[in-house]
């Protein structure tokens, strides 16, 4: 645990799904959502799944069309 003081929540989180299951081919991006849909608009359609965190809930963000708020 130790090794990850220093590391993003997302390099973290990334490493952790990889050592609880090996067949998780996990990537993480250290990039905004607007600015990974206005340089890539089907970014996020190479993933079955994208979890992120500090999103705001604005129904004006571009990227409104792909998240599921969870509670």
């Amino acid at each position: 645990m130790a090794k990850f003081v220093e590391e993003s929540k997302a390099k973290c989180v990334c490493a952790f799904l990889q050592e609880l299951n090996d067949a998780v081919k996990a990537k993480f991006v250290e990039e905004s959502p607007e600015a990974l849909i206005k340089r890539n608009p089907s970014f996020f359609s190479l993933f079955t799944l994208v979890i992120a965190t500090q999103v705001p809930r604005y129904a004006s963000n571009p990227y409104t069309p792909f998240v599921i708020h969870l509670a």
